[in-house]
């Protein structure tokens, strides 16, 4: 099947162009390298109205943080930050105001002073289901990456969610799906959805063990160096990974990504062990560096409904960097067989990390194969497949 072409694709996504890179970003910006995309990041409200910091000047940043603010990162790519948006939501009144009124209009504005017209409408947010069909769309697709009915709240029971969710599923001409269960719960509502794990840019991770050290890299000589990069938030065991840093404190632990704030004081007991090393979120492009330098990566996520759905990008990173890969039991780990060391505690973690520290390094050559086939370039072009004959 030929390659997607001069397609105008609107993007509504779940985080910002400059958070942590993943499927969102990769996929769209391989997308933009034959057609034109216009990205549109998550509406804020008035209690996230402190991000909006980012603007520069105090008069852009309270002018922009309610009229929105549209950049062009190269000629075929668009990010729009659409400004404060209530009430929102997924109760029709509140989402109907919010989503089918402001930020319909918004975009709309947006699309036609960069002439985008009958566009392919990419929706990650399940909000989204109330604007289908608001924008001349010839195409429209979901793609599904967390199980959303798990991060129910005062404002959204799962049964709400999951009701929104199904509409959005049903409009849609087609729909991905990033884990195996995500897909099985949601397939029989549309006879167009497919499995798209995550993936990896391999020709970026490959190379990392050739790299210098980086300069906040840890080095104490002779200790062995365990590494994990992603957010810091609620699907870390925190437990778990504490019990691991303090079995072995022989060993070296780096921890690399933001620290989000509603977890911080779980993280408060992994600052203090003489062992961890917390270096920030660094950019893509220095992470191969980063993990090129460790010996064992590892996933210590909890085990619940909403992880169980989770497709980790992490796990394609590690592996193309041919790292030792330890994880609790995610189903999405476990499809892996042996190239993947799982672990469910913290006998097990102490376990695995002395097995992965010994290993032969034709498991490394194994892993870097897989990875060498499941690459975001590969993703697209299934994508590319699957959407043949809908355009």
């Amino acid at each position: 099947m030929s390659p997607l072409r001069n397609t105008d694709i609107l993007c509504f996504s779940t985080t910002d162009w400059d958070a942590q890179f993943g499927s969102r970003q990769e996929i769209m910006e391989r997308l933009a390298s034959r057609n034109r995309v216009l990205f549109v990041e998550p509406p804020r409200n008035l209690l996230n109205y402190g991000r909006f910091q980012e603007f520069n000047g105090q008069r852009a940043y309270i002018k922009e943080a309610f009229t929105g603010k549209l950049r062009r990162l190269n000629k075929s790519f668009w990010v729009y930050t659409p400004g404060i948006v209530v009430p929102g939501g997924l109760r029709p009144v509140t989402n109907f105001i919010g989503y089918r009124l402001v930020l319909r209009q918004k975009v709309k504005r947006v699309m036609k002073d960069i002439g985008f017209d009958k566009v392919l409408m990419w929706i990650y947010p399940v909000p989204c289901a109330g604007i289908i069909g608001c924008f001349n769309e010839k195409l429209r697709v979901y793609h599904c990456i967390d199980e959303y009915t798990e991060l129910a709240s005062s404002v959204s029971s799962s049964a709400r969610i999951w009701n929104v969710e199904r509409q959005l599923i049903e409009k849609c001409d087609i729909v991905f799906a990033s884990s195996r269960s995500i897909y099985e719960k949601r397939r029989h509502l549309n006879p167009r959805t497919y499995y798209l794990p995550s993936a990896v840019d391999f020709n970026a991770f490959s190379g990392g063990s050739v790299r210098a050290k980086p300069d906040d890299m840890v080095s104490n000589a002779g200790r062995p160096v365990v590494g994990m990069v992603g957010t810091i938030d609620d699907r870390v065991d925190f437990s778990l990974l504490e019990g691991v840093i303090k079995t072995n404190s022989d060993k070296d632990f780096v921890i690399i990504g933001n620290i989000l704030e509603h977890v911080t004081t779980k993280a408060q007991a992994l600052m203090e062990c003489k062992n961890v090393f917390f270096l920030g979120r660094k950019p893509k492009n220095a992470l191969p560096g980063y993990l090129g330098h460790m010996d064992v990566c590892i996933i210590p996520y909890i085990i619940n409904e909403f992880t169980k759905g989770i497709s980790p990008l992490k796990l394609y990173e590690y592996m193309a960097a041919g790292r030792p890969v330890i994880s609790t039991p995610l189903p999405e780990a476990k499809e892996l067989g042996d190239m993947v060391y799982i672990a469910p505690d913290r006998e097990g973690f102490h376990s695995a990390i002395g097995r992965a520290l010994s290993e032969a390094g034709v498991m490394r050559d194994r892993r870097m194969r897989f990875a060498s086939m499941n690459t975001w370039d590969s993703r697209v072009a299934f994508i590319e497949d699957a959407l043949g004959g809908l355009i």
